[in-house]
């Protein structure tokens, strides 16, 4: 994966990271993952890249026309 471009870190940034999270939704409220069928279309994927991004911070990450990407 090439390098994204960064931008300015706020003078603030430290303050930023230490707060609480916020929940924006209930949890309670989330629908259900159907696991077998997630698993079946997951079956044959290749993994092509891992991004970790820090608590209260963001990243950019390209997926192209047919591929998928998750979040945990």
């Amino acid at each position: 994966m090439s390098e994204m471009p960064s931008a300015e870190v706020p003078p603030d940034a430290d303050e930023r990271r230490s707060a609480p999270p916020i929940v924006c939704y209930r949890v309670d409220q989330l629908p259900t993952v159907d696991v077998d069928a997630l698993n079946l279309a997951l079956a044959d994927s290749l993994v092509v890249d891992e991004v970790l991004v820090p608590p209260r911070d963001a990243r950019v990450v390209p997926v192209s026309a047919g591929q998928s990407f998750r979040i945990t």
